[in-house]
């Protein structure tokens, strides 16, 4: 049963933009207004540098398009940050009365909508076209849960990731907001009972990557992570499938920029467990690996994956905390990821060898980070204790 909360009248026919090869979560810098500072990466990454904040009731998940980055904020709200010049960012709109989990960016040829997923309040459709004069639209809300979603690139479809949704028919809520007023739920593509001779265990995505010019998706499916075929957005199919028993929680995954290897977080006993220890109870305090890792996958055959390795969290010693790896990014097209592992912080990973995965640097030690989303040359972050923060990529060029 789906119901439609119409906010603002919306009128208009709207058509549908290219397909770009990005995930739906993950900005490019090519978005980047034609005024902006460019900063380029360095030859040789070697860390990041906190540069600036924004101060803001709470931080979730975020996206970063056209210079602003759209904030979710759960009990926080949702706001707008321009990061235009991500040295000097500037809070410039928000909206109080949703509070939202994720966000992503829907656009048409004459206006931009942020989608935002909010539990079981449904999908939020706000007009930022005027990122300073936010206006919701409309909310749609339907059986199951809307906690992470993620935009198809060049259609005007949302893939609603459930989590722990509907555990007898999981699958992807598939959502037509082509009419912003009129949002719909046009179809469920559940998942199949056996997939490469597999039995599926799944009770559906926690999160969705896509990337349409690849026809490929990537669900992290809690129990497993599925590498989907999406060349028919409305029809997926199963073309590998990642069992390991390791992974707590299939969390989150995403590509490296040539689609060779699958990058998979761990969010090892939700929110609750002092995953830094890997401690069956919070008084054990004991170290234990690869609790809460981010993991490594060669996909190079998607029906045949293959672990490479995987990096746990620091290990705390003074006034423990829990931590997990939760959401993050690459640094811009390297084999190199930065992601927010909760009271620890921003943990910069470099891969270029995936059978010897390494930390580089650990930044923002003090925030309790939700999401980091790389944007040029710098990252912005969502920050469970409040606000957002902006760190820049550091590093040397060659003499």
């Amino acid at each position: 049963m789906t119901t439609i909360l119409i906010a603002a009248a919306f009128a208009g026919c709207i058509a549908t933009d290219q397909a770009t090869d990005s995930a739906s979560t993950t900005p490019n810098d090519a978005d980047q207004p034609a005024n902006a500072p460019e900063y380029e990466l360095p030859e040789q990454v070697t860390g990041l540098e906190d540069v600036a904040s924004v101060d803001a009731d709470g931080g979730a998940g975020l996206v970063v398009h056209e210079g602003h980055a759209y904030v979710s904020a759960q009990g926080g709200g949702f706001y707008i940050v321009d990061v235009s010049d991500p040295r000097n960012p500037e809070k410039v709109g928000t909206l109080d009365e949703v509070q939202p989990r994720d966000a992503d960016i829907v656009e048409y040829p004459n206006r931009t909508v942020a989608a935002l997923a909010a539990g079981t309040d449904g999908i939020h459709l706000v007009n930022v076209t005027d990122p300073t004069q936010p206006d919701l639209i409309s909310t749609l809300t339907f059986d199951e849960p809307a906690h992470n979603l993620a935009v198809f690139p060049g259609e005007q479809k949302i893939y609603n990731s459930r989590s722990l949704g509907d555990p007898v028919e999981p699958g992807i809520d598939i959502v037509d907001v082509s009419d912003p007023t009129e949002p719909e739920l046009e179809t469920v593509w559940t998942f199949p009972n056996q997939a490469n001779g597999h039995p599926v265990a799944t009770t559906g995505c926690h999160d969705v990557t896509i990337y349409p010019t690849h026809d490929r998706a990537y669900c992290a499916g809690v129990t497993e992570t599925f590498i989907l075929d999406v060349s028919d957005p409305m029809t997926p199919t199963v073309e590998g499938v990642i069992e390991n028993p390791a992974i707590n929680i299939h969390h989150w995954a995403m590509p490296n920029a040539d689609h060779s290897i699958l990058v998979i977080g761990d969010e090892y006993g939700g929110t609750l467990a002092p995953a830094c220890f890997g401690a069956a109870t919070q008084d054990e305090r004991t170290v234990s690996t690869p609790t809460g890792a981010v993991w490594f996958y060669d996909i190079d055959q998607p029906d045949q994956p293959v672990p490479l390795g995987y990096v746990s969290p620091p290990t705390e010693t003074e006034n423990p905390q829990p931590c997990t790896s939760h959401f993050g990014d690459l640094v811009g097209d390297r084999d190199m990821v930065a992601v927010g592992w909760y009271h620890q912080g921003l943990q910069l990973i470099d891969f270029s060898e995936p059978t010897s995965p390494h930390i580089v640097d650990q930044a923002a030690e003090g925030h309790n980070i939700w999401d980091a989303q790389y944007t040029n040359g710098h990252f912005v972050t969502g920050n469970i204790d409040g606000g957002s923060s902006v760190l820049s990529v550091t590093g040397e060029d060659a003499s």
